[in-house]
């Protein structure tokens, strides 16, 4: 039998936390899952049992019977064909769609390694083109040393042919503003010494000559000194010749 609850225990375990249905600790729960564990048991017993043994003997079929069962077999095999076909279908479906789904990932690597490529195709350019612009700025750079070179040694050229002018125009007009007479005295005076030197080599000239035939005379008169003891005597000579050889 169930347990009974007056109103002051319904009360009491209201004011605890719950009433008799809602608390776990109710006698009448526990009886509510025995009672549900037990008809779960009798009825896997009894199913156990239709199981394995019929309740009655087998009845043989008729002919009519026999027709319908083998219709229901045929039938059962052409719904089983019919669910083989759909799942051989059904497979291949998804087969195909799997082929589907690897041959869009295939395109989709190749589009990102053709990507890849060409990215790093975009980068092997971009870096050429820097170092050509490097290499044109560094051109650009010797040429313009090369020109500010060349200018240098231009205006260089320039300020001495500049000097030199100007030497030139100083003594062109050093030349102008002499006076004629002045030209012409310095002129006279350039004679003159030119003369008075050739005069003077003359003259030089003529002493040497003088000299030397002086000297000639002196030397045609070589004194000999006898092998006896006498006085020298002086023995004309024509020209050095004779006294070498005397």
């Amino acid at each position: 039998m169930l347990p009974r609850f007056n109103q002051g225990e319904k009360y009491k375990l209201q004011m605890k936390g719950g009433n008799m249905f809602n608390s776990n600790h109710s006698p009448l729960n526990f009886w509510l899952v025995l009672l549900v564990m037990g008809s779960l048991a009798v009825g896997l017993v009894l199913g156990r049992t239709s199981t394995n043994r019929p309740l009655m003997d087998p009845v043989p079929l008729t002919h009519a019977g026999q027709n319908a069962l083998n219709e229901q077999t045929r039938h059962q095999q052409a719904m089983n064909q019919v669910d083989e076909a759909a799942y051989a279908e059904r497979v291949e479906r998804q087969l195909e769609a799997e082929r589907q789904i690897a041959a869009l990932e295939q395109q989709r690597r190749q589009r990102e390694f053709e990507r890849e490529q060409q990215l790093q195709d975009a980068q092997v350019q971009e870096d050429i083109r820097h170092y050509q612009e490097m290499n044109r700025l560094q051109e650009e750079r010797y040429a313009k040393i090369t020109d500010l070179l060349s200018l240098t040694a231009r205006l260089l050229l320039a300020v001495c042919a500049v000097a030199v002018i100007a030497w030139a125009l100083s003594l062109v007009r050093r030349v102008s503003q002499t006076k004629p007479k002045e030209v012409y005295r310095e002129r006279q005076l350039l004679k003159e010494m030119a003369r008075l030197r050739e005069q003077n080599q003359r003259l030089l000239h003529l002493l040497q000559q003088q000299g030397l035939e002086e000297l000639r005379e002196q030397r045609r008169q070589v004194p000999v000194v006898p092998q006896d003891g006498n006085l020298p005597v002086t023995i004309p000579i024509k020209d050095d010749t004779d006294r070498l050889a005397i």
